[in-house]
Order: C-alpha cells, then sequence, then structure tokens
C-alpha cells in the first residue's frame, strides 16, 4: 500500500526500500530516508541476590533488556521492609525466616515493563525466645537445717542467681540448688532466671525453716566459799555448755538476796547453818538445766 504499518520485535534501526509499480511495472528500488529507529520498553528475564544475611537481603537486576531508566519494586508480603523501593539494587529487611516475594517493574523512554515477580529466601535469623518469667518458689526440707529451693519459671530458663542472706550461699546458680541454715527463721530471698533472650524479673520469697535441731542445753553446776563477809558466801559458776547468752537463775534459800542472775554472784546468810542453793541455767534454744547443793555457813 501507499501507507503501509510494520511491527518489530525488537529494538534497533532498520533501513526502508521502497519499489512502486503500474500497469507497466515496478520501479527500480528505492532507499527511504531517513533511517527508522525502533525502541521497546525493557524486558526483565531475572534478578540476582547480591547478599543474603541475618535477614537483610540485597537484589540486583541481572538480566533486562532495552535499558531500563527507573525502578519499581513493591510487596505484599507480610515482614518485608520497606513495602516498596525505587533504587535498581535495593535492600529489603525481615524480622523472621522465610520465603518473600517482591514485584519489579522497569521502566525507559519507550514504555514499562511487565510485572516480574521476584522470590527470595532467608533462613538465618536467629530467633530469640522472651526472658524467662518466675511466678513463685517452691521450698522442700531436705535434712535439718537444710532447704532445697526451685522457681516456676516460663520460657525455659538456662541461666540462674539465687540468693538468701543467712544461709551458706551467696549468688547460688544451680536451678535447684540447696541452702544450708545454723538457725530456724524466716529469711527473704531473691531469684532470678534468664536466657538467650535476656534476664527474668527479679523473684522475692520467704523460707521458713524450722527442721534446725535446738542445741544441747547446758550443764548447770557451782563452787561456793565462805566469805568475805561474816554469813557470807561466794559463788563461782562451773557450769559448762554454755555461751554468752544463757541465763543465769540463782535462789539463795534464805539467803539475802533472796536469788540472783550473775554466774558468779554472792549472799549473805542470816545465821551459821546449812541452806539449799538453786542454779538454773537457760541456753539460747530454750533448754534449761538445774543443779542445786547444800551450802553451809560456817
Amino acid at each position: 500500500t501507499g501507507s503501509p504499518t510494520f511491527t518489530f520485535d525488537s529494538s534497533g534501526s532498520v533501513t526502508l526500500t521502497a519499489i512502486a509499480s503500474n500497469g507497466v511495472g515496478p520501479s527500480a528500488p528505492v532507499s527511504v530516508s531517513p533511517t527508522i529507529t525502533v525502541s521497546t520498553p525493557p524486558v526483565i528475564t531475572a534478578w540476582n541476590i547480591l547478599s543474603n544475611s541475618g535477614g537483610a537481603v540485597q537484589i540486583e537486576g541481572l538480566t533486562q533488556l532495552n535499558n531500563a531508566t527507573s525502578w519499581s519494586l513493591t510487596t505484599t508480603t507480610p515482614g518485608v521492609s520497606p513495602a516498596s523501593s525505587s533504587a535498581a539494587s535495593p535492600t529489603f529487611t525481615v524480622t523472621a525466616n522465610g520465603t518473600y516475594t517482591v514485584n519489579v517493574t522497569a521502566t525507559n523512554g519507550n514504555g514499562t515493563s511487565a510485572v516480574f515477580p521476584y522470590t527470595f529466601t532467608v533462613n538465618d535469623i536467629v530467633v530469640l525466645p522472651p526472658p524467662p518469667v518466675i511466678d513463685d518458689v517452691n521450698t522442700v526440707d531436705t535434712a535439718p537445717g537444710r532447704v532445697r529451693v526451685s522457681a516456676n519459671a516460663t520460657n525455659s530458663p538456662t541461666g540462674w542467681s539465687w540468693n538468701i542472706p543467712g544461709s551458706n550461699q551467696v549468688n547460688a546458680t544451680a536451678a535447684s540448688p540447696v541452702f544450708t541454715f545454723a538457725e530456724n527463721g524466716s529469711y527473704d530471698g531473691t531469684v532470678t532466671a534468664s536466657n538467650a533472650g535476656g534476664v527474668s524479673n527479679t523473684f522475692d520469697f520467704t523460707v521458713v525453716v524450722t527442721s534446725v535441731a535446738p542445741p544441747p542445753p547446758p550443764v548447770a553446776s557451782f563452787t561456793w566459799a565462805p566469805g568475805p563477809g561474816l554469813n557470807e558466801i561466794s559463788f563461782t559458776d562451773t557450769s559448762t555448755g554454755t555461751a554468752a547468752t544463757d541465763v543465769y537463775a540463782y535462789t539463795f534459800g534464805g539467803g539475802t538476796p533472796s536469788g540472783g542472775s550473775n554466774d558468779s554472784p554472792r549472799a549473805t546468810y542470816p545465821a551459821p547453818g546449812d541452806y539449799t542453793v538453786t542454779l538454773t541455767v537457760t541456753g539460747a534454744g530454750g533448754a534449761s538445766n538445774t543443779f542445786s547443793a547444800l551450802v553451809t555457813v560456817p
């Protein structure tokens, strides 16, 4: 025809040759001037991962035809950030291992490419557990003065720190340590637990110790000697198994004063004769022992 339309499959330069004809015959070939340059939109055929480490993935166009001048990368996959980018080699960040897809579109001066979906996989993100949470502490008597403790905790603790002032240990690190106590009573303690995700709350607890055997009672005794005053007797404590906190109680059996709380007191009697004197010594555990003797006032 006199005004034909041509379709080309790729970009490039072409020269057209025209031949006219009539009833007599065709003309000589004539080159059409100017030369026609054919351009087409970009075509994306593949993309490549430049780096993939710890949830940060950088990708680039490995093969794209027809000289793209701008890019549009978008995703609707949850967990990918940013959701869109115009960089030629963008970096996307994810927070969990998995497979993700971004949609790539390229543009040049002749139009826009078809959407090219690109899928990448992340599998090297280390997911840390949440820190432990302690909600209770259990105590069990294992022997006189010995108590085993353990905690109810979530999120799989791997480390422990126990402290009970007044016990035999400081910063025990076992999951269920045994503490030893010298005396019965209530002891306040603290415990924390940890794992790869961090350290738990500090949990306060109380251990009540009732299994410590009381100390044996002291053995009361005394000696005595006349003097130094008239009808006066001096007493000397000879008790055994005593401590500085023990309590002494003398009854002088007719003497003055009638009793005393010193360990080695004196008493005065109204006349010579025999008098019964009693000493009771009470130890720290509450147990007591009594000793009596007949004292002669010369």
